[in-house]
């Protein structure tokens, strides 16, 4: 793709600490693609609006959380959830080559290169390899992560992380 491993190191530092095992269950995705009816009966594993406020802090209630979604519709569960190095949501698994969220959810959790493969594939789709070979981080974080980029810093993370790991290959 001609993109240069510091951005993709970047990126992967940014959206999971580079922690293959990461992952974000997403009460308001799950909401959606169950068409909404566990917003009454769990209000905690779905809702209508994204709501920092209401993520678990700590890991352990994170798993806890996802685990209680598995209970109710588990592969919906998966796909709405993001995994691995890049956090990539569950419900693009067709676009990176599994078939199913499960499966990209356990080879991201086992396997650097299937990260790194998918996440490939996901900005290929997106459009947005020139935008990431560019260091357009305003752009990118707009598009990778969505309309509330801009509330999580994103785009700032990504130029300050770029020029951290640059920097230290100088020092």
């Amino acid at each position: 793709m001609g993109i240069i491993p510091e951005l993709v190191q970047t990126v992967a530092n940014v959206e999971s600490q580079s922690d293959p095992s990461a992952f974000l269950f997403e009460p308001h995705v799950f909401s959606r693609i169950t068409n909404r009816k566990y917003d009454l009966s769990h209000p905690d594993l779905s809702y209508l609006k994204w709501d920092r406020t209401k993520y678990p802090k700590r890991r352990e209630d994170r798993i806890i959380q996802f685990n209680r979604a598995l209970t109710l519709e588990p592969l919906r569960a998966y796909e709405a959830a993001s995994w691995g190095l890049f956090q990539i949501m569950g419900f693009n698994y067709k676009i990176c080559g599994f078939g199913s969220a499960l499966g990209m959810a356990q080879y991201f959790q086992t396997s650097v290169v299937d990260n790194v493969d998918a996440f490939g594939k996901m900005i290929r789709h997106m459009g947005l390899i020139d935008t990431l070979r560019n260091k357009e981080w305003t752009k990118f974080a707009r598009v990778y992560n969505g309309p509330g980029y801009a509330l999580n810093n994103y785009h700032l993370k990504m130029a300050s992380e770029y020029d951290r790991i640059i920097n230290s290959k100088v020092a």
